[in-house]
């Protein structure tokens, strides 16, 4: 809030007070949800049983039908794509926000 009113005291009206200070603040918590919204609608399957079209088949139905088949081999091939699906959001996320290991060799 103080930051807020200290750019508003130079001048600032309320729009680049958001594109300049309030947004680059919450920039990582906008894309930590984002991400987090977008793994669990890749994997959520009674949601996808529900409001698919019939002869449509997401990865998750496509694992669970294989899977509840015992066909372990065909059922891994979409699940492998989630995960994959799902790591790419999650690089993304983690190079904005700047996070970076702190390797001291010593």
């Amino acid at each position: 809030k103080s930051v807020e009113d200290a750019a508003r005291t130079l001048g600032a009206n309320t729009w680049t007070v958001f594109r300049r200070v309030v947004f680059p603040l919450t920039k990582g918590g906008f894309l930590a949800g984002w991400a987090i919204v977008f793994v669990d609608s890749v994997k959520e399957l009674p949601a996808t049983m529900l409001l698919r079209p019939l002869g449509f088949d997401t990865l998750a139905v496509r694992v669970w039908v294989e899977a509840s088949e015992s066909l372990w081999e065909a059922a891994a091939v979409p699940a492998l794509l989630i995960v994959l699906c799902c790591l790419i959001p999650l690089a993304i996320v983690v190079k904005k926000m700047g996070v970076q290991r702190d390797v001291e060799l010593t």
